[in-house]
């Protein structure tokens, strides 16, 4: 019994509930040269991805963690300043061989924004109350 308890408890440091995530400790496979280009050029990456969420979504955003890929860097962002509240990501490429943040090519995947928005962002505002209680169902 108690071993199940110490398991439990260990497990309660590592875990955060999902609809906490903020993209802290993530890496990605072949981003180590460009997770240093972008640690390098933080303040004109997080205005780039604030501006394209700006432009794209009318959402203002705040950036939690920027994490070189093999060709730019995911940048994990959170809306802020209203509803829907909500968790996300977009891309910036970064050009490994001039070592430049090319910031006016911002995008995301093909609908990872846009689902963000509908199950964390809307269907957690319609199914708060269960939205609320995940953690303790879980």
């Amino acid at each position: 019994m108690s071993e199940i308890s110490d398991v439990a408890t260990d497990t309660e440091d590592y875990y955060v509930p999902v609809q906490e995530y903020k993209g802290e400790e993530y890496t990605l496979p072949n981003g180590k040269k460009t997770d240093r280009i972008a640690n390098e050029n933080r303040e004109e990456i997080e205005k780039a991805i604030k501006s394209f969420f700006k432009e794209e979504y009318k959402t203002e955003v705040k950036v939690h963690n920027i994490v070189g890929n093999v060709d730019g860097a995911t940048v994990m962002v959170e809306s802020i300043g209203g509803e829907p509240h909500f968790y996300t990501y977009a891309i910036i490429p970064i050009d490994t061989e001039k070592e430049i943040v090319l910031k006016e090519k911002v995008w995301s995947q093909e609908m990872a924004i846009e689902s963000a928005i509908m199950t964390g962002g809307i269907y957690g505002l319609i199914e708060k109350d269960k939205f609320d209680n995940l953690t303790n169902l879980i």
